[in-house]
């Protein structure tokens, strides 16, 4: 599209009536439903980031278990 010349005039023309058209239209609100889909939406991308174990921690552990196969082996020497 950089080195369309015809697609760029045809790019400029479109948002010249596409900007219009909204102003073109009544407002309307939204239906009452939709802030409670929303929000319940909100609300279960909470829970599930809870449920997940912080990489840090997650990390920390796996670092642990690590050093203490480490551990482990060196005794056996």
């Amino acid at each position: 599209m950089k080195n369309c010349q015809s697609c760029q005039e045809e790019l400029r023309e479109l948002e010249e009536v596409l900007g219009d058209l909204t102003y073109l239209t009544p407002e309307q609100s939204p239906p009452p439903e939709m802030k409670q889909r929303i929000l319940a939406n909100v609300f279960e991308e909470d829970q599930d980031e809870t449920k997940r174990e912080p990489i840090a921690l997650k990390n920390e552990k796996n670092m642990l278990r690590l050093r203490n196969q480490i551990k482990n082996l060196s005794l056996l020497d």
